[in-house]
């Protein structure tokens, strides 16, 4: 007799690009930052390839002969300038979390943020309230697309990979789930193109609020939509 499948009870969510539009501030704080270092005009598709690593690691990607010392800094101010006026809400998010809360769903978040800029965007958003836990930046040596981050979720949150699942982004993102143990989602309003989330093997790429709601009820767990 086959065994039911495990109800998911922990969702795990990337933070920019996937609950927070942070993606302008992003793109304008890097290429800013990268023109200062280098005394160049960066298009923004040079930026994507490496969209979502932590940013020590982008910036060296982009360009391996920056000082880190000195541009770090920088981008942090200008970063914190664009956050105050360009920071937004994906449509839907909110009450996709209001909504997976109320169902009793424990929700984390799991991001190569710094955890000062991470509770800032989600405190600027009113989102902290939903979720359980943050892991950050400082909580592991290793980051995405290593698993280390989504494995001290799990043991924060006390559940097997089989109970929860990552929603990113990024390929990285669907990397590091897969690494995990758990399923890998990806949000269909990134900026990365369908096809390398595909590529990654993303287990279901959500274009709304109602594709997670109908997967999660694939588990065993339903979720009321009103």
């Amino acid at each position: 007799m086959m065994e039911a499948p495990v109800p998911i009870t922990t969702i795990l969510f990337d933070l920019d690009g996937t609950i927070a539009d942070t993606n302008e501030i992003i793109l304008r704080t890097l290429a800013e930052t990268l023109e200062y270092a280098n005394g160049r005009v960066w298009r923004r598709e040079e930026l994507l390839p490496h969209w979502g690593m932590i940013l020590r690691e982008q910036l060296l990607m982009l360009d391996p002969t920056i000082d880190l010392e000195q541009v770090v800094p920088y981008y942090r101010r200008i970063y914190a300038q664009y956050h105050k006026f360009l920071l937004a809400e994906f449509p839907g998010v909110r009450d996709l979390l209001r909504q997976l809360k109320t169902a009793g769903y424990r929700l984390g978040v799991v991001t190569s943020k710094k955890r000062m800029s991470a509770q800032l965007t989600l405190d600027s958003l009113r989102y902290r309230g939903f979720f359980d836990d943050i892991i950050v930046d400082e909580d592991t040596t290793r980051h995405k697309p290593a698993p280390d981050p989504l494995l001290l979720a799990l043991v924060r949150f006390g559940v097997t990979a089989d109970e929860a699942i990552y929603i990113g982004d990024n390929p990285d993102d669907i990397t590091a789930a897969h690494a995990a143990g758990m399923p890998g989602v990806a949000v269909g309003w990134c900026l990365r193109p369908r096809c390398e989330l595909v590529a990654a093997g993303a287990d279901l790429i959500l274009d709304n609020a109602d594709d997670l709601l109908s997967f999660l009820a694939s588990t065993g767990k339903s979720v009321a939509t009103s």
